[in-house]
């Protein structure tokens, strides 16, 4: 029976070893494809352990880290970007980690001279950021607001010296300023 009780507790250990070693294999493999995909988007993506230690960086991201990314990887966020900590995005990744709540921020980012777009996804092992300079689309939409105050300041002078309609192929009166009105004596619904 002694013998026998071996047999079995050797086959169980190998049966064990094996499929252990397969799941590590798949895991293995699953992660170089994550790794993969998350390295071909355009956006920045970084994971950091619940000590704040880069576990990832895709390429995207190295770009934003002076030391590039074999020298991040490891180290805390905190002495990657040492002025992090003081802003926003510190406070909403802390509050994000803390909270367990996927957290937004879009604000400028004074070391990089660039509007970031950031969101934080915590989780069990740590927090995974997803981030993006904005930098050029806040510049159109800041171009994009300053010509509507243009288009508003000239409909305010227009409006204020003359007398305007504005109507349809079929001579229906769509738009009417207070000056219409006035001199006409219909009101604008009118």
């Amino acid at each position: 029976w002694m013998f026998l009780f071996i047999i079995l507790s050797v086959a169980l250990i190998a049966y064990i070893t094996v499929n252990l070693l397969r799941q590590q294999s798949k895991r293995e493999v699953t992660e170089r494809e994550l790794a993969t995909v998350l390295n071909r988007i355009g956006e920045g993506v970084v994971s950091l352990d619940k000590d704040w230690r880069y576990v990832f960086i895709n390429e995207a991201a190295a770009s934003a880290h002076p030391n590039g990314k074999s020298k991040s990887l490891g180290k805390t966020m905190w002495e990657v970007h040492p002025a992090l900590q003081d802003t926003i995005f510190g406070q909403t990744y802390m509050e994000s980690m803390k909270s367990g709540k996927i957290m937004e921020i879009e604000n400028y980012y004074k070391p990089l001279d660039a509007w970031i777009s950031a969101k934080a996804y915590p989780s069990p092992d740590g927090l995974t950021i997803f981030y993006r300079n904005v930098t050029q689309a806040k510049i159109r939409e800041q171009q994009l607001a300053e010509t509507l105050k243009e288009l508003s300041d000239y409909k305010f002078a227009l409006d204020q010296a003359s007398i305007v309609a504005i109507t349809d192929q079929k001579g229906i009166i769509k738009y009417v300023n207070d000056n219409f009105c006035g001199i006409s004596k219909y009101s604008n619904q009118e």
